[in-house]
């Protein structure tokens, strides 16, 4: 049968059907395969098949199409079909891969794709955009070159693409325990990967990523021979591990450690261009060779510890060790030398915090100090260390000046008050009489008054008199107490009186959308619950841009599409067990 007279015949008869309403899934003739050709080992060389809405065309038999496309409807894949020599296309369909599935190339356009068996392109390449995928348990995806778009991907099995010319762009990818993105060189642009217990992404070579929001929990890791992110978001909680066997590169990015996550390179690290680095609990950054900040922050809390050989503080950077509390032991060892130039600050805070060289001398801009058995390397703040060349405790400050004693200064000069705003959120503003010589501040909260978390870090304004906002979105039910960490310019730390707000339990439905208006096309939604609540955005017109079934957590970052630009409304709707809000949404 020729086929273009087998389209019109399938066409025309699945149409009278379509009529008909007989059945909304139809697998006997003559929508098999078998009934379409007229034999279930007949080949089909570029069709064009369409499938009206509601119906299935089941590939149940042995038969064989060469460079098809399928047009709308459900393409039921449960036979051991040939996929052969030519792209195969599929366009606004759902895809069911119920057998172990091999294209020479394939592209899923606006597609709904379930992939129940093992899936393969290995010659040409695999172009996924603008669809949902999702790959069930023991469903191996393994592609010879992969280019995704704009797509929600959730990954229950292995991802393997073999070729170094694979990309994501504007994609939201979840990734289960257990489960490995292998690649060979792979970009992401715009995109937010989740990684969940023991899942893992590893590349044999560069790893380049830019708008990029990774997520890891659990024991997840990520390993590459170099680690390159711009203006994204890092964020390792549990005991996740991040390796850059040959180079960590942070641009603009902030990256955030938590728990016994560790992250290591037997390269170099440079963190640059308004990157920050935030260390906590047991955390810790090994370099085997240099480390440089440039135009960045790093901030080392708890216990958090950073080892490097050498290090260098240049361009307006701030490193600071440790938060002034006495079970903070945060440390920094630099095994060669290290340089804190004209405009940078490496400060060390009081108690338990130090930093330790193993050669006798520091460079401060242009000048060499000695580190010997001074004042300096005994520490000071209440809680004082024997003397020990090549170390220095806090309270002390190292720049230009050499090391320098800090400063306490009165608690009197910050003036705070936190108030509740809705569920589960509390407004922060306070004053500073003395702001000209600080720093930053950080904006710290506690449930006991004892065990302090760090919720964000503020610049100080230039100003005598400084006024400051702060929104905490997620404080916890209960009595939550909020003060003010000042870092002086000189490294001193001095701590506000603490204000107090009553928070009470959330209710069921609800549901909280910040920030708004959005900067850039990120916005984070917060549930009562880890039940499924589904996400929509529409514009004013009522067009759907965009939906994400979510579970599993009670806080979700959401990226908007790219092509929405600042200026504009979009509405987003919130479906979850116990109710259904909207809220409006401004783009800035």
């Amino acid at each position: 049968m020729k086929p273009i007279f087998t389209r019109i015949v399938f066409f025309l008869t699945l149409t009278v059907l379509y009529q008909a309403a007989s059945a909304q899934t139809v697998t006997t003739n003559p929508e098999t395969w078998a009934a379409l050709m007229g034999s279930g080992t007949a080949t089909c060389n570029n069709c064009t098949i369409t499938i009206p809405a509601g119906y299935t065309l089941l590939l149940n038999s042995a038969g064989t199409c060469d460079g098809c496309t399928f047009n709308g409807g459900t393409v039921n894949i449960s036979n051991s079909f040939t996929f052969q020599n030519n792209a195969t296309n599929f366009n606004n369909d759902t895809v069911l891969v119920g057998v172990s599935t091999s294209f020479y190339s394939v592209d899923f356009s606006s597609d709904s794709v379930a992939i129940n068996a093992s899936l393969t392109s290995q010659n040409g390449t695999a172009t996924i955009a603008n669809s949902r995928v999702f790959v069930n348990t023991s469903s191996a995806v393994t592609l010879n070159e992969g280019t995704f778009t704009n797509d929600s991907l959730h990954l229950n099995s292995n991802l393997t693409i073999n070729n170094p010319t694979d990309n994501f762009t504007g994609d939201h990818v979840d990734v289960a325990t257990g489960v490995t993105i292998s690649s060979q060189g792979a970009s992401y642009t715009n995109s937010v990967f989740s990684f969940a217990g023991t899942s893992k992404l590893t590349d044999n070579n560069a790893l380049t990523t830019s708008g990029t929001s990774i997520y890891m929990a659990g024991t997840a890791s990520i390993s590459a021979s170099t680690i390159s992110m711009t203006n994204g978001v890092l964020d390792l909680g549990g005991t996740n591990s991040v390796s850059g066997q040959n180079g960590l590169t942070f641009t603009g990015t902030t990256v955030a450690m938590a728990g016994s996550s560790t992250m290591t390179t037997s390269g170099n690290a440079t963190f640059q261009t308004g990157a920050t680095l935030s260390m906590y609990v047991t955390s810790s950054l090994s370099v085997n060779n240099s480390l440089t900040v440039s135009g960045s922050d790093v901030y080392l809390y708890g216990n958090a510890s950073v080892t490097d050989n050498p290090a260098t503080i240049e361009n307006g950077s701030y490193l600071q060790i440790g938060n002034g509390t006495l079970d903070s032991t945060a440390h920094m060892y630099s095994q060669n030398t290290l340089t804190v130039d004209n405009t940078s600050t490496l400060a060390i805070a009081n108690n338990n915090n130090y930093l330790r060289l193993s050669v006798s001398q520091f460079a401060g801009g242009s000048t060499s100090y000695t580190v010997g058995t001074n004042t300096i390397s005994c520490g000071g703040g209440g809680n004082e260390h024997a003397c020990q060349t090549d170390y220095i405790y806090g309270c002390a400050t190292l720049n230009k000046s050499g090391a320098v004693g800090c400063v306490t200064l009165a608690l009197a000069d910050i003036s705070l008050t936190a108030v509740p705003a809705g569920a589960n959120a509390v407004n922060l503003s306070w004053s500073d009489g003395q702001s000209a010589t600080a720093d930053h501040y950080m904006v710290q909260r506690s449930t006991d008054n004892s065990d302090w978390t760090n919720l964000a870090t503020v610049a100080a304004g230039s100003y005598t008199v400084g006024d400051y906002q702060f929104e905490d979105p997620a404080a916890p039910a209960g009595t939550d107490n909020y003060r003010i960490a000042r870092v002086d310019q000189d490294g001193a730390f001095l701590y506000s009186a603490i204000s107090s707000v009553t928070i009470a339990p959330a209710t069921a439905g609800d549901i909280r959308l910040y920030p708004n208006p959005a900067t850039g096309h990120t916005f984070f939604i917060r549930v009562p619950d880890t039940e499924q609540v589904t996400i929509s955005v529409f514009t004013v017109t009522g067009q759907l841009l965009l939906r994400q079934s979510l579970q599993g957590q009670t806080r979700y970052q959401v990226l908007l599409p790219s092509q929405l630009l600042p200026g504009n409304a979009v509405i987003v709707q919130a479906i979850s067990r116990a109710s259904t809000q909207a809220f409006p949404l401004l783009l800035q």
